[in-house]
């Protein structure tokens, strides 16, 4: 499940949906923080806010691994 307010990098959407499944606001490998939930690896679109604060959609099975947040994503 991706959950409200925790960080997680986007994943592309697999080259044999982009067809299906057009939505491409956030590139892959964006670190977001979700700002509502939805079960994992559904078709739910659900709203983000990317790195510059605006706020974007991506497809919930975009987003299955929480990371840490941007500061210690830094840290390393």
């Amino acid at each position: 499940m991706a959950q409200k307010d925790r960080y997680y990098k986007v994943k592309p959407v697999p080259p044999g949906l982009r067809k299906s499944y057009p939505l491409r606001e956030v590139k892959a490998g964006t670190l977001v923080k979700t700002l509502e939930s939805a079960p994992q690896g559904s078709l739910d679109v659900i709203d983000v806010r990317i790195p510059s604060g605006r706020t974007k959609s991506v497809y919930s099975f975009q987003l299955t691994t929480p990371v840490k947040g941007p500061k210690a994503a830094k840290r390393r």
